[in-house]
């Protein structure tokens, strides 16, 4: 599933290429993209409407539209947008920049959407998996589509006063806390482990326990992770990131669960120590300086963990009463 920083990425690149151009023709390929609407009843609302703007809310993409209408689009787990020169040519402001590659792709044959525009060049909507959506709404009826997304992390809005609000009372640990839609929208797997990284705060702990000094930390250690992220997106240089955060991703999803804890540990621990050797090793050899304090700060968890790995087997449970700093 694409990070906030990622779909920021497409909508920034994307926007100066479109912007006030007219939609002549689009093409629903896959009728699974726009249902319950028909491909071409879809087609002909938005056929002739000159593009205002590409905009972002959670991890929708926006497409705004003359005559008060926008085009909603969700990416899901394969989808990407992009823009197809006249020559052939093809513009992916996610080429090498996705964090989550999987099956995202440029090619015809994963076609479901084209807009041909007025000066001959396309926007094409690709998707493998066919998970990826779209629908046409009034601007006057967006706040409530979205009524249930949580505050955006880049607002004003987004305080250590409101981060608390949205907390209290919450039994949930922090990272599913992060990663519930309803409370702050957008964030992802790796972006809830960047930000408790920054903020010193344990993924377990439950986010009703916070103090006021942790809102501010959590805040703070959100907007830095999307800054972070959003950085080595557009640098284009995560191929190494990639590949270790795939492969270290899911030991750190089961050292952090409670039953990994109390059992399997030894297997986990020696596992997730071999992964750790391959990776520095990897990362020493070469030069990733954009990504490099990211993958840094996720080596270190992982290290964290295990240290925690062994107190769980020499010493019993780690308790977790309230947000435990990491030292």
């Amino acid at each position: 599933m694409p990070e906030l920083p990622e779909v920021e990425t497409v909508a920034r690149q994307l926007e100066p290429e479109l912007e006030g151009h007219a939609i002549e023709r689009l093409e629903v390929l896959d009728p699974r993209w726009s249902r319950p609407v028909a491909p071409k009843k879809l087609g002909r609302q938005v056929e002739g409407r000159t593009i205002q703007g590409l905009g972002r809310r959670g991890k929708y993409l926006l497409l705004g539209l003359d005559g008060e209408k926008t085009l909603v689009m969700h990416l899901r787990m394969t989808g990407n947008l992009v823009l197809r020169e006249d020559d052939g040519e093809i513009l992916d402001p996610s080429e090498g920049r996705i964090l989550y590659q999987g099956e995202r792709t440029t090619e015809e044959r994963h076609l479901r959407a084209r807009f041909v525009l007025d000066d001959g060049r396309e926007v094409w909507f690709t998707d493998p998996r066919r998970f990826g959506e779209a629908f046409l709404i009034d601007d006057a009826k967006l706040p409530e589509r979205f009524s249930r997304l949580g505050v955006e992390p880049l607002s004003p809005e987004f305080t250590p006063q409101k981060l608390g609000e949205i907390a209290a009372g919450k039994k949930a640990p922090l990272k599913s806390f992060l990663l519930d839609q309803s409370g702050i929208a957008g964030v992802g797997n790796i972006y809830a482990d960047e930000a408790l990284y920054r903020a010193r705060l344990h993924p377990l702990s439950p986010a009703g326990s916070m103090k006021p000094e942790h809102w501010a930390a959590l805040r703070d250690g959100v907007v830095a992770a999307h800054e972070t992220l959003r950085t080595a997106v557009e640098t284009g240089d995560v191929e190494t990131a990639r590949s270790t955060l795939n492969t270290l991703s899911p030991l750190l999803t089961e050292l952090s669960s409670e039953r990994s804890l109390a059992s399997e540990s030894r297997e986990l621990a020696a596992a997730a120590g071999q992964e750790l050797t391959a990776a520095t090793a990897e990362l020493a050899a070469r030069d990733l300086p954009p990504v490099t304090e990211m993958l840094s700060m996720l080596l270190q968890r992982l290290l964290i963990l295990l240290a925690e790995l062994v107190y769980n087997l020499l010493g019993g449970p780690l308790p977790l009463p309230v947000p435990v700093p990491i030292p």
